[in-house]
């Protein structure tokens, strides 16, 4: 597959994925996304300071963009303003709870803050809708645990490592569907996010070891 075809496809994939939130007033053109693509790479890449000016702009211009917000809070947070941040991941939990993504970023805001009760509250409304997401349910734990429901806590953290050895799964499909597009380095990072969820004597252990060789020799 070419490039100009994946990216194509990709822009086809956000659109729809995004047309399917549920926030009906998000209107997304092929330039928006093109930028915020674009954004999302220099920001992976080290760039941060040229993505938050892309960021920002797309967020002008359309700050019902969820996806963008949300990286765009995740740059500032990360650059030190944390005052700014907080207010857009805020903004997204609001009216958004099923947004995974900010919700875990606020809610170890909260933690950090010492602010447990609304911690608790925005994760067990985020919970509702992702009732087996081992990052909430970590976090859940936290909270548990700063009240001092210490086996409340050892409960919630068990039930997260077991979801957690179970998304080898998910970064496994990733690494094949990288694989398929030519994408081999971040067939790699996907294939050690799996292989770090499971202990070596494991039975998928020697299969990602292999696969991890692979698809090292297959990096250009």
């Amino acid at each position: 597959m070419n490039s100009r075809l994946q990216i194509f496809c990709i822009i086809i994939l956000l659109i729809s994925t995004v047309s399917c939130e549920r926030d009906e007033t998000v209107s997304l053109s092929e330039k928006m996304v093109l930028k915020y693509m674009t954004a999302q790479s220099l920001y992976y890449g080290g760039d941060t300071e040229p993505a938050i000016g892309i960021l920002k702009s797309v967020y002008d211009e359309n700050p019902g963009f969820t996806r963008n917000t949300s990286l765009y809070a995740r740059a500032l947070y990360y650059s030190g303003d944390t005052e700014k941040a907080v207010s857009l991941w805020e903004s997204i939990c609001c009216k958004e709870a099923y947004q995974i993504d900010a919700v875990k970023h606020l809610s170890r805001f909260y933690l950090g803050e010492g602010r447990t009760v609304e911690a608790e509250a925005l994760l067990l409304q985020a919970l509702s809708y992702s009732s087996e997401d081992p990052g909430l349910l970590y976090l859940l734990a936290e909270t548990r645990i700063a009240a001092g429901a210490l086996s409340d806590g050892l409960t919630l953290l068990e039930k997260a490592a077991v979801l957690s050895e179970r998304e080898c799964e998910i970064y496994l499909r990733q690494a094949s569907l990288y694989q398929e597009f030519g994408y081999y380095d971040r067939a790699v990072e996907a294939v050690e996010k799996s292989a770090s969820l499971l202990n070596k004597d494991h039975p998928l252990f020697p299969s990602l070891t292999a696969l991890r060789a692979k698809l090292t020799a297959e990096i250009p």
